[in-house]
C-alpha cells in the first residue's frame, strides 16, 4: 500500500490523501451525528443520576453539563449540516471531545461527585474520541493526550498524591486509552485499505468500459448493428436466411501499380475517401455493408 511507513498512515501521494479524507468525511457524517446525539443523551442521563449522588455543587454541575457540554456538542451537530464547515470538521469535533473531557474532570473540582464517576466518564470520552466520531488518528491521539493531562490534574486535586489510588486509577484509564488508540489506528487503516480497493475497482471498471466501447466500435465497422447486438448478447453461431439478395463487388483498377507510385500517407487518404463514399451510398439507400 502507498503509505509512508507502518505508523504513519498518510498516503505518500498528497492528492490521494486529500481524496481519501474528502470521501471519508462525506461517508461518516451520519456516524458522527449519531455519536454526538448519543453523547448529549449520556450527559443528560448521567446528570439525572448525579443529582441523586452529589450533595454540593448542583448549580456548577448543571452549568457544566447543560450550559457548556451539551450545547457545545449540539453546536457541532448543527454545523455539520453546512457544507462550508466541512473543512473545519476535525476542529469542532475535537472541540466537542475536549469540552466533554474538561466538563467530566471539572466536576471533580466543583462537586463532591465520586471519583469513580470521573473514571467512567473519561473512559467513555476516550472511546468516542478514537472510534465513534471517525477523527483522524493523529488528531485523536493529540486529543487523548490533552485529556490525560486534564484527568491527572483533576485526580491529584481530588485525592492528592495517594500513589496507590493514582496507580489504580491510571492503570484503568491508560489501559482503556491504549486499547481505544489501537482500535482507532486499525480502524483508520481499514478505511484506507477499503478506499484503495474501491479506487482500484473503479479504475478496472473504467478500463473495462473503454475496452468494451472499442470492441463495439470494431464490431460496428465490420458487421451490421443488429448483428453486432446479437453477437454481444448471444455469442453462438448467427445465421439468417434471405430469399433475395444483391451483392456488389468493387475493384480499384490498377491499384497495385498506383500504390507503388504514391506515398503511403497519400494512399491511406485515398482509400479512406473511397470507403467514406461507399458508406455514404449505403446509408443513403438503407443498405448494409459487410
Amino acid at each position: 500500500m502507498k503509505w509512508r511507513n507502518g505508523l504513519d498512515l498518510r498516503f505518500a501521494d498528497r492528492r490521494l490523501e486529500d481524496a481519501f479524507w474528502i470521501q471519508h468525511d462525506h461517508t461518516t457524517w451520519d456516524q458522527v451525528r449519531i455519536a454526538s446525539w448519543l453523547g448529549i443523551g449520556l450527559f443528560g442521563f448521567f446528570g439525572l443520576l448525579a443529582d441523586q449522588v452529589i450533595t454540593r455543587g448542583f448549580t456548577a454541575d448543571d452549568i457544566l453539563r447543560y450550559g457548556i457540554a451539551m450545547p457545545g456538542i449540539l453546536l457541532g451537530i448543527i454545523l455539520s449540516y453546512f457544507r462550508r464547515f466541512d473543512r473545519w470538521r476535525p476542529i469542532y469535533v475535537s472541540f466537542s471531545i475536549l469540552v466533554s473531557a474538561a466538563v467530566s474532570n471539572a466536576a471533580l473540582a466543583v462537586t463532591d461527585l465520586p471519583t469513580d464517576w470521573a473514571h467512567s466518564a473519561n473512559m467513555l470520552v476516550v472511546g468516542f474520541n478514537f472510534t465513534f466520531i471517525a477523527l483522524r488518528f493523529r488528531i485523536a491521539l493529540i486529543n487523548a493526550l490533552i485529556q490525560a493531562v486534564m484527568y491527572e490534574i483533576a485526580l491529584v486535586d481530588r485525592v492528592g498524591w495517594d500513589w496507590l489510588y493514582l496507580t489504580y486509577s491510571n492503570t484503568f484509564f491508560f489501559s482503556v486509552l491504549f486499547v481505544s488508540a489501537t482500535a482507532g489506528f486499525m480502524l483508520e487503516k481499514s478505511y484506507r485499505r477499503n478506499f484503495l480497493q474501491a479506487r482500484k475497482l473503479d479504475e478496472q471498471r473504467a478500463l473495462a468500459e473503454e475496452n468494451r466501447a472499442l470492441s463495439d466500435t470494431l464490431l460496428l465497422n465490420i458487421l451490421p448493428a443488429a448483428v453486432a447486438d446479437r453477437l454481444r448478447t448471444n455469442p453462438e453461431v448467427i445465421a439468417d436466411r434471405f430469399e433475395d439478395v444483391s451483392v456488389l463487388f468493387a475493384d480499384l483498377v490498377n491499384f497495385t501499380g498506383q500504390s507503388g507510385a504514391i506515398e503511403p500517407e497519400q494512399l491511406v487518404r485515398h482509400l479512406d475517401d473511397i470507403f467514406s463514399r461507399f458508406d455514404a451510398v449505403m446509408e443513403h439507400h438503407g443498405l448494409e455493408k459487410i
